[in-house]
């Protein structure tokens, strides 16, 4: 970090790309100080692209004190406070924000990549009785009834489930899974209570419960056929999946054990024991297993067996009914109001770092770590440097779009290459508008278009500073868009891109945390009009029938795609009523559901 002396100078050059759109500003610094600094990356989809050093803002632990933190959040979520509110958001630092009332008590919660929230308990806005939330920010964007408490609630980049009471008023289901826009596609009986269930990232749901006709543990594929299943020999209530498919469960204890490990086809690995019943499990990024439960928080290796060193065992603490693990470390845990915390975050080696109250009972923890934002080792300045000035400035014509009333057209945008014809490696570009046109490295983009309804785009941007928050804000006053282009890059290096997006900015949310940030950019996509197509579906992942009749499939994104277009999944053709599409550096995916 520089130290004294005069802020560096920043000046703004320009670089125009073949696919005829315009120069863009690039940031660019004119001394050394040897800091660390955040650079400008092309965020191609495609792995090799990609492979740089990543950190989270140089944080470190010494395994034993305090660590310093990297961007993210966490959530709780329980009983609602005499203000009403029963979802709380908190920086990793511990500053409290976002808060979310519901008024009933929430049970389950998830946050998945792009940091929307799924939540789930005791009956719904509408007065449904037990319902599953799906939250952008603050900003409630569906209601689903599950018809009988919502116990659990897990999230991927696409889809959602849950697990809770038999579905008493409607069908006696147990399990549902959701795409990430709302719709079901596919429930489950277990035959009783689910109060635990894991998804992971091809779609496949774990769920633990209640015995029933001897199981405790199943597990799902993305269709929801079951695979297998597996006897904990008493409730199940915390299950975890980790990235080879290995099944991990706690839950009451038998006398003999608590703690189980399943491979990926369901074969008992080992079983280990607590000492109590315990109510959550997590793994933290070398394997290793944490339960927690009344007054304690626990430790076990990849072998199963219990850490008594290092700080561990944790104990001495209040009622504690969930557990979360960072990507550093740190231990997250929420319960019963104790010593007036119900949240509380301890570093690797066990060693407190602080609390917060929710004031009752905080019954699920969840947690948001953006990507990390790409580094490099002794370039010539840290990030927060001084206000940019313009040292070579140009005429930017305006966007080649026709306007009328401020709504433009499409009679004079040039369409993105067709990429799955050409086959060619993928590129995705992001502009705001509303003064000279600015590129922004992005960490994540979600659209969701759906026919005669509203739509919307949010965009993560892994850096934030005053300086850029306050450009932002002038654009958004500006009218300023949200501007996706997609294209390729051809083997010379050049770009074929064409405008795949365009939204007007709506809302702007910044979090920085020491020298590294996030923004989150949201729009509302703006009308336009085309005419009907056949498109085929490449790359495709999953694809079923939903219980009410609806196609859907996950796959490729293709930017050509739109609403009321006819696709070919390769067993049917049918009409396509929504997409969600979800870009980053190593994903480049869409769900799509038809009317």
């Amino acid at each position: 970090m520089r130290r004294g002396g005069p802020l560096p100078s920043i000046g703004l050059r320009f670089r125009r790309n073949s696919g005829g759109h315009p120069a863009i500003p690039r940031i660019g610094f004119s001394e050394s100080d040897n800091a660390d600094a955040i650079v400008w990356k092309d965020w191609f989809l495609d792995v090799a692209q990609t492979e740089a050093t990543t950190g989270q803002g140089g944080q470190t632990c010494d395994g034993s004190g305090t660590c310093s933190t990297p961007d993210g959040y966490v959530f709780t979520a329980g009983e609602p406070n005499a203000l009403t509110y029963n979802i709380r958001k908190y920086t990793l630092a511990g500053a409290a924000s976002t808060i979310i009332a519901r008024n009933s008590i929430i049970y389950g919660l998830s946050i998945d990549s792009a940091g929307n929230i799924y939540s789930g308990g005791v009956g719904t806005a509408t007065g449904g009785n037990g319902g599953l939330r799906k939250y952008t920010g603050s900003s409630l964007q569906w209601d689903k009834d599950h018809g009988g408490t919502i116990y659990a609630v897990a999230a991927n980049a696409s889809d959602v489930c849950i697990g809770g009471a038999p579905a008493t008023l409607t069908d006696s289901k147990t399990t549902r899974k959701y795409t990430s826009s709302g719709t079901l596609s596919w429930s489950a009986d277990h035959g009783n209570y689910v109060q635990a269930v894991a998804i992971d990232s091809s779609g496949n749901v774990y769920s633990g419960g209640v015995v029933s006709s001897s199981v405790t543990t199943r597990k799902y594929n993305s269709s929801g056929t079951e695979q297998w299943n597996a006897n904990h020999g008493a409730t199940v209530r915390g299950i975890v999946v980790d990235s080879s498919g290995n099944v991990f469960t706690c839950g009451n204890n038998t006398g003999s054990y608590s703690i189980r490990k399943y491979d990926s086809s369901g074969n008992l690995i080992w079983s280990a024991n607590s000492g109590d019943n315990d109510y959550s499990i997590a793994l933290d990024s070398a394997g290793n297993v944490y339960v927690c439960g009344i007054g304690y928080i626990r430790k076990f290796d990849t072998s199963g067996v219990e850490i008594t060193s290092g700080g561990f065992p944790i104990t001495g603490l209040g009622s504690l009914r969930s557990i979360a693990i960072t990507s550093y470390g740190g231990i997250f845990v929420c319960g019963e109001s104790y010593n007036s915390a119900t949240l509380w975050l301890y570093s690797p080696g066990g060693v407190l770092q602080w609390t917060a109250d929710h004031v009752y009972t905080c019954y699920a923890v969840g947690l948001y770590e953006p990507p990390a934002a790409l580094t490099v080792a002794s370039l010539p300045v840290a990030i927060s440097l001084g206000v940019p000035t313009i040292s070579v400035s140009a005429q930017v014509p305006a966007l080649s779009l026709a306007i009328a009333l401020g709504v433009p057209t499409v009679t004079a945008t040039t369409e993105p290459p067709d990429v799955v014809v050409l086959a060619l490696q993928s590129v995705y570009r992001l502009y705001v508008s509303g003064g000279i046109l600015l590129e922004l490295p992005f960490a994540r983009l979600q659209c969701q278009r759906r026919l005669g309804e509203s739509t919307w785009i949010t965009a993560i941007v892994p850096t934030c500073s005053t300086t850029l928050l306050a450009d932002l804000a002038s654009r958004k006053a500006a009218d300023g868009r949200i501007i996706v282009y997609s294209g390729v890059r051809l083997s010379d290096g050049t770009e074929q891109t064409g405008q795949f997006l365009q939204a007007v900015l709506t809302e702007i949310e910044g979090e920085r945390t020491g020298r590294l940030g996030t923004i989150r950019l949201q729009g509302r996509l703006v009308p336009t009009y085309f005419t009907a197509q056949s498109r085929t579906l490449y790359g495709i992942s999953q694809r079923g029938k939903a219980d009410d009749g609806t196609y859907w499939a996950k796959c490729a994104a293709d930017p050509l795609l739109h609403p009321n277009d006819t696709v070919n999944d390769g067993a049917q053709s049918w009409t396509v009523k929504s997409i969600l599409y979800e870009i980053a550096p190593r994903q480049n995916s869409m769900s799509i559901t038809s009317t």
